[in-house]
């Protein structure tokens, strides 16, 4: 395998060579331009087209080179095979894709820090990722920052594969398992779709979330790390850091405040502290779609709408996310205490296993605003609460749970939408 595997990587490369040099040969031709050997179709993104194609030959070369130096067992087998499907099958829908997703705001924000004028309107999220793609702008072109925000989003996708087994694994699977338990939720699931089709940060977010907690075992700072980055795309984490202060992780949690804090300072070296009081004036100021959102939010403000109720909207909306998120952290600290997904003998951060897992489901309870993109926070909760049903009612159930979120092509209709 590994012979054969170094004759196809050689081949490869000596292919990618001669490519890389007619490409260089034709930018220096006087009479002939790279406009003229494609056509693009109706109703492609040529953005997406360049990715896409780029990012399946890189596979290409990752693969063989992986294959020509390390020897293929069970294990890696079904993880090499699972990430390879995966991201091919994402690849020819992100080969698809039209002029369309919230990338756009990421990069208008962008542009509006180069420019040194206020965020838009609509833009909710910490400066930092807007921060980070006014950097790319400003080292190529606007242009760029497109290209990256594909490129990152197909490579989370992958990535929360692979750090999804080894969590999956963490919690006493098997490692073939995992993989083809994971393999199943994401090859047909709608929240994943609508990630590819919004070019979403939100597999980004769930991937230094699930690697902090595998590293932490190995390093606390870079855990605190990889959380403070997390934070600082989207305040989300913030809601994890009781597992940290209820299992005494002092030392994580001073390291996790001085790095948030550390971000928000590099930040600033582009416009100042006046970025984050507009991300804070933006949220403040956000309201909701009535149906394409599935928030408890909408869903109360919808029901006093189209009842005519004259009900108190905001205060049933606080109190009933202040009770369900009060039950989520019992949930937490019950999984904490019986050890539900993880065992202590198995894994040195099984508290911080057991009490994340449970916490995943604040987000759509606390958030205003939940997308359906969002609820891929909620495919590894679903995948091990699989893993302990007991029962064809319980299975029934949890069939009936999985359905609706991540099956159910997206529709807009009151009330189906909220299940």
């Amino acid at each position: 395998m590994q012979g054969w595997a170094r004759r196809a990587l050689t081949f490869h490369l000596a292919l990618t060579a001669g490519i890389l040099i007619s490409f260089v040969l034709l930018w220096w031709s006087p009479t002939f331009s790279f406009g003229d050997l494609y056509d693009i179709g109706p109703g492609t993104n040529k953005d997406s087209l360049v990715v896409s194609v780029t990012l399946l030959w890189c596979l290409v070369g990752v693969v063989l080179w992986w294959l020509s130096r390390r020897r293929v067992t069970s294990d890696t087998l079904v993880l090499l095979i699972g990430a390879v499907v995966i991201s091919m099958v994402y690849l020819a829908f992100l080969r698809e894709h039209v002029f369309f997703g919230d990338y756009r705001a990421f990069v208008g924000a962008a542009k509006a820090m180069r420019a040194g004028v206020p965020l838009p309107d609509r833009y909710i999220y910490p400066p930092l990722w807007a921060f980070f793609l006014s950097i790319v702008q400003g080292a190529v072109d606007d242009r760029a920052s497109v290209l990256v925000c594909f490129v990152l989003n197909h490579l989370s996708i992958v990535g929360f594969f692979l750090l999804g087994s080894l969590f999956l694994s963490r919690c006493g699977l098997s490692r073939t398992f995992s993989a083809l338990l994971l393999f199943a939720a994401m090859i047909v699931n709608v929240p994943i779709l609508r990630n590819m089709v919004y070019v979403q940060v939100n597999f980004l977010l769930l991937d230094l979330v699930l690697a902090g907690v595998l590293v932490f075992r190995r390093s606390v700072l870079l855990s605190a790390l990889l959380f403070a980055l997390a934070t600082h795309l989207k305040v989300v984490p913030v809601l994890f850091v009781p597992i940290f202060l209820h299992q005494k992780k002092y030392r994580w949690v001073i390291y996790y405040g001085l790095l948030c804090a550390a971000l928000v300072w590099v930040t600033t070296l582009s416009g100042g502290i006046g970025y984050y009081r507009e991300f804070l004036e933006n949220l403040g100021q956000w309201h909701p779609a009535g149906l394409r959102s599935c928030s408890v939010y909408s869903l109360v403000t919808r029901t006093n709408r189209l009842f005519q109720s004259r009900l108190p909207v905001y205060g049933l909306f606080n109190l009933a996310r202040v009770v369900l998120a009060l039950w989520v952290y019992a949930l937490s600290y019950f999984s904490i205490r019986r050890e539900v997904f993880a065992r202590s003998s198995r894994a040195g951060s099984a508290g911080i296993v057991n009490g994340l897992v449970p916490l995943m489901f604040l987000m759509p309870i606390l958030s205003p605003t939940v997308w359906v993109h969002h609820l891929v926070i909620l495919i590894i909760p679903a995948v091990l609460a699989l893993t302990h049903m007991r029962g064809t009612r319980r299975l029934g159930l949890w069939s009936l749970g999985y359905f609706f979120p991540f099956l159910l092509p997206v529709f807009d209709f009151y009330p189906w939408s909220y299940l």
